[in-house]
């Protein structure tokens, strides 16, 4: 059997620390960077950009390429936060208006990885998960995913109460599936539903246990490292200000536009909102990245204490 392990995020839960200072030190393991990664970019179109059509057509395909890439003496590790992040759907790339969203995305993703790396494909498929307090990750997500909201919505934040009873409909709609998916619990509950309740493994990034139980968490897993990296933080934006550069050439319009099966007037409204962000962006250097106020982070942090604290008791896969 081809042991393979998958982190999946969370989004601003140190996957960054992972990706640059754990998994590439890590003793005996095979750590497929996503650097020039034409494996890693496969397996990402496969798993986000394909309808299920050419997903059962191309998946026999991509399993045989696995075996020959993949080694049986090692465990495997690939670490993507695409694959929990909403954002990084097909669904959403193009997002112009709430119709587009996929709230169905994570569910799928997760089917789809267990297809491709089953036990009759010759796969040990593990999922690990990381997260910080719920609280803390969604409103850096917020921050972070920033100009997307506004381009899905250029009043987003307008109102002050992003919690309140008086959003409108879709934005509620849309706020509340975050709030859910952010929910550590339900997250984990929905993984072990699908892949099995030994077959998950999620890490507290914050946790106060001794460095013992961590070694011990993560040889659990086949990871050997040195703890103290974990520490370390990666990707810190202290000011919390939107960053007035967008990484946007020539060529990775021209392989975006071209990847995705959509409209050519819904990728032109998309670019056109793009466009004007950025200039809006490059007029405002001092505009801060928008999120909840405090005392909409004391309700969540009521809401997923409470489910947490249950939770967790009972779990002895999770390190919290």
């Amino acid at each position: 059997m081809i042991k393979i392990l998958i982190h999946i995020g969370y989004n601003k839960s140190a996957t960054t620390v992972f990706q640059k200072l754990i998994f590439p030190k890590c003793e005996n393991i095979n750590y497929l960077s996503t650097y020039n990664n034409i494996f890693i970019e496969n397996l990402r179109n496969l798993i986000l950009f394909t309808d299920q059509k050419r997903f059962n057509l191309n998946q026999k395909f991509f399993t045989d390429q696995a075996k020959l890439i993949l080694k049986e003496d090692k465990l495997n590790v690939i670490s993507q936060g695409f694959f929990s992040d909403i954002f990084a759907s097909k669904a959403t790339y193009y997002l112009t208006n709430y119709n587009n969203l996929d709230f169905n995305f994570f569910k799928r993703n997760i089917l789809r990885l267990k297809k491709i790396f089953s036990k009759k494909n010759n796969f040990e498929l593990k999922i690990f998960y990381t997260f910080r307090d719920p609280e803390v990750m969604i409103a850096s997500y917020f921050r972070e995913r920033s100009a997307n909201l506004l381009l899905l919505d250029n009043k987003f934040f307008d109102n002050e109460n992003l919690l309140s009873d008086s959003t409108k409909n879709n934005k509620k709609k849309f706020i509340n599936f975050l709030i859910k998916h952010f929910d550590v619990t339900n997250f984990d509950y929905n993984l072990r539903k699908i892949l099995g309740k030994k077959e998950v493994f999620g890490y507290f990034v914050n946790n106060n246990k001794s460095k013992f139980t961590n070694k011990k968490f993560f040889y659990n897993m086949g990871l050997k490292f040195d703890l103290d990296n974990l520490k370390k933080k990666l990707n810190v934006n202290k000011k919390k200000q939107l960053k007035n550069k967008f990484k946007f050439n020539n060529r990775s319009f021209k392989s975006n536009f071209n990847i995705f099966n959509f409209s050519i007037y819904k990728r032109m409204i998309y670019y056109f909102k793009l466009a004007n962000f950025i200039l809006f962006v490059k007029n405002n250097n001092k505009l801060k990245k928008k999120s909840f106020s405090e005392d909409e982070l004391k309700i969540l942090r009521s809401y997923y204490k409470k489910k947490m604290k249950k939770y967790f008791i009972k779990n002895k896969s999770i390190l919290y």
